[in-house]
Parts: structure tokens; sequence; C-alpha cells
């Protein structure tokens, strides 16, 4: 990040989880925190380095899907 733009860094991260996780009985509960950790992880890394940039996020805003809501909300 530049040395003179201190309050550039922004973070977009989203955590879901779903909800059948509560009660699955074949669910190992580490399983969650370390997929959630490691996302974490991969946000605070790309947010050091600038990326994506505004104009990728912009540029990329209607084609961009979470493959855990694709059946809710289906690709444009």
């Amino acid at each position: 990040m530049p040395k003179d733009k201190p309050n550039e860094l922004r973070m977009i991260l989203t955590i879901w989880l779903d909800p059948r996780c509560a009660d699955h009985a074949e669910l190992d509960k580490s399983d969650p925190y370390h997929c959630n950790y490691e996302a974490t992880t991969l946000a605070i890394a790309r947010a050091m380095r600038c990326e994506p940039s505004v104009e990728e996020l912009i540029s990329n805003r209607d084609s961009i899907q979470h493959c855990a809501l694709t059946d809710v909300f289906p690709p444009k």
C-alpha cells in the first residue's frame, strides 16, 4: 500500500455459513472455521496488495456470483 495513502485501504469480506451446518451429523465443526479462516486470510492479503482494483470490481460487478447463491440468484 502506498505510504502516502494510509486511509485508502478497503476490504469487503463476507462469510456465509449454510444454516444446515448447525445440525449436520457428518460435518466436522472445524471445517467451516478453517474455510472461513482461509478466506479471511486471503481477503486481507489481497487488500494489502490493493487487489482487486476498484475498476476491476466495477467492471465485473454484474458477472461475479458466489457459488452458494447461484441457485438462489442465477447469473445474469
